[in-house]
């Protein structure tokens, strides 16, 4: 989705003008995108830092400047997170930043490989310390990425309509049939819904002539509430959107709030989502060899940020952790990879570390010794 967030280039200008090297690779707010129709002041961007410069009230998102400031500072550019547009390869490289973040703590040296990427595929991060180098890949699964992008391009659309109404709105999605010819009851499918929507062309393709009719509807004069549907049949899923407390906007930007219903998730066991994503997934990861061609005999790591899981609540508890762990060991064998190490983690909610480490897969070669030096000694 071509997404245009709409923002306030002067109140952008004075959030990085606090950052010493952020400011000047996000360039003057006064030339990005274009101008906005119904805010007179405001300018609209599709690149994805725009959309974090505008909710600076949330500290997670100012932590975020902090971190991708501080390495900028330390020399690890990252031109996705500066760059890009498109939303999912933002959330890969600010779980790549999170792991830079956290060499850069430790005290390691750190440069990145982008100026490779267009001719290799290639890891995300070389990080070097004394006599110790390690090549790091960073991945960040979803359970079901083709259905969180469905919901997140079709709020994020409404929430950004270059209107000037202020508005609160509900998107409802569920089954439009609850059983079937025999009466037995329909569940939704979330594998068969994310499979249809996995790709930006499919996702467009119904999210944008639905937007640009709700979009149509709102600039009609003495609109004051707006309810419409959109049918999935092939999924068997209605999503009904609704809007409500319409008012004319009063300030520079538009005030919005809204929330999304999805139906309820039924029959999916974390511990058997967890050995399907190591079977499937991060083997094929694995199998992708990208720290092969860069630093031969240098210590190489996957990150795997598993806070993106449907079930990531369940790490904590630990009948789950047995389970994963357990998991581990039975799918996931380093013997005939390229890659020493692989580290399951989650973002750290303490503010003296940068990611909590949940479990260490390792070859039999790499001590426990230089494990610990990569994750902090937070070896399990």
């Amino acid at each position: 989705m071509d997404i245009e967030y709409i923002f306030e280039p002067e109140e952008i200008r004075k959030i990085i003008i606090d950052y010493d090297h952020l400011g000047n690779r996000i360039g003057d707010p006064n030339k990005e995108g274009i101008e906005s129709t119904s805010f007179p002041c405001a300018r609209k961007s599709q690149r994805q830092i725009y959309r974090i410069l505008t909710n600076q009230h949330y500290p997670q998102l100012q932590e975020l400047l902090t971190d991708l400031d501080l390495c900028l500072k330390s020399g690890w550019e990252q031109p996705k997170l500066l760059k890009t547009r498109y939303e999912p390869e933002f959330d890969s490289a600010v779980s790549e930043l999170i792991v830079a973040v956290h060499f850069i703590k430790l005290g390691f040296g750190i440069s990145g490989f982008d100026d490779r990427k267009m001719q290799d595929s290639v890891p995300d991060v070389l990080v070097s310390r004394e006599n110790l180098q390690c090549v790091c890949e960073v991945y960040s699964p979803r359970d079901w990425d083709g259905l969180e992008y469905f919901k997140e391009d079709l709020r994020l659309s409404i929430l950004h309509l270059d209107v000037p109404w202020d508005f609160k709105f509900t998107i409802e999605m569920n089954c439009i049939d609850h059983f079937d010819t025999n009466g037995s009851l329909l569940h939704f499918d979330p594998w068969q819904f994310s499979d249809t929507y996995s790709s930006p062309a499919a996702r467009d393709a119904v999210i944008k002539p639905f937007i640009e009719e709700i979009e149509d509807i709102l600039k009609r004069p003495h609109t004051r509430t707006l309810n419409r549907r959109m049918t999935d049949k092939s999924n068997n899923v209605l999503t009904k959107v609704k809007i409500t407390n319409l008012r004319k906007s009063k300030c520079k930007l538009p005030s919005r709030f809204g929330t999304i219903l999805t139906p309820t998730l039924t029959g999916y066991a974390p511990e058997r989502m967890f050995a399907r994503l190591i079977m499937r997934r991060v083997n094929n990861k694995l199998l992708r060899n990208q720290t092969k061609a860069i630093c031969e005999g240098d210590l190489k790591a996957l990150f795997i940020d598993v806070s993106n899981l449907a079930y990531v609540s369940q790490f904590g508890h630990e009948y789950y952790q047995k389970s994963f762990l357990a998991s581990i060991s039975r799918h996931l064998d380093l013997t005939c990879m390229e890659m020493d190490l692989v580290v399951f983690f989650l973002p750290s909610q303490s503010k003296n570390r940068q990611l909590d480490t949940l479990f260490v897969s390792k070859k039999p070669n790499i001590s426990d010794d230089i494990a610990r030096c990569i994750i902090d000694n937070q070896l399990r």
